[in-house]
């Protein structure tokens, strides 16, 4: 969900979500610079810019809120050093214990810029998240032409994301229903399909060994 432009979100609809809110107003390269890490509301409240600013961060981290509320895998991103990270309510979530927060470099996932993602995240591990630069190789300045282009996902990086959610709905379920088995859910797609389709037995068989997937 990018420009969040109403809090009235449905979330009990929702098995989870991811909020990305612009920056703008709350980037350190802003200019002009219209709040700061000290004043992260900014320096005057009544300036349209800072208004929109503060409407997207506020409505974004009640979602954020709800999420929590009705239990849902669900995560907040800005760029690293985005001034949305010192608002009062963002560090009131991440002080409440329910709340936690994760850095993730691009440059990890395939992007030839270093640029540095934060993630606020509530019912996912950040282990299964955060992947921080290894200093170990060259990248190319963001500036020109490329600003915007960092900011996107590489392919590498939306599929690292998605398996931190699945792993998230994995251990929900396991923590709802203890006794019921996870085998063999490899495919959300193929599974819905296969539970929604009528069956009749044609034939069977019987394995003398434990089958593998693909015997399946």
């Amino acid at each position: 969900v990018t420009g969040v432009q109403t809090c009235a979100l449905p979330i009990c609809r929702f098995r989870s979500f991811l909020i990305e809110p612009p920056c703008t107003s709350f980037s350190p390269a802003a200019f002009p610079c219209v709040r700061s890490y000290k004043l992260p509301y900014g320096f005057c409240r009544e300036n349209p810019k800072v208004m929109h600013g503060n409407c997207l961060a506020f409505r974004s981290l009640i979602i954020m809120r709800a999420g929590r509320r009705h239990r849902r895998p669900c995560g907040l991103e800005q760029p690293r050093r985005s001034k949305m990270a010192w608002l009062r309510e963002w560090f009131s979530l991440v002080q409440s214990g329910a709340f936690s927060e994760a850095i993730l470099a691009a440059c990890q996932f395939g992007s030839i810029h270093q640029k540095e993602f934060r993630f606020l995240l509530h019912l996912i591990a950040v282990a299964d998240v955060e992947r921080r630069c290894t200093r170990d190789h060259p990248h190319v300045q963001i500036q020109g032409k490329y600003t915007e282009k960092s900011a996107i996902y590489t392919p590498e990086m939306g599929c690292h994301l998605a398996a931190a959610f699945k792993k998230a709905f994995r251990m929900q379920v396991h923590a709802e229903e203890p006794d019921w088995k996870l085998d063999g859910l490899e495919s959300v797609v193929s599974n819905d399909l296969m539970l929604a389709a009528k069956w009749n037995e044609v034939e069977s068989w019987v394995w003398k060994r434990s089958p593998h997937i693909k015997d399946r």
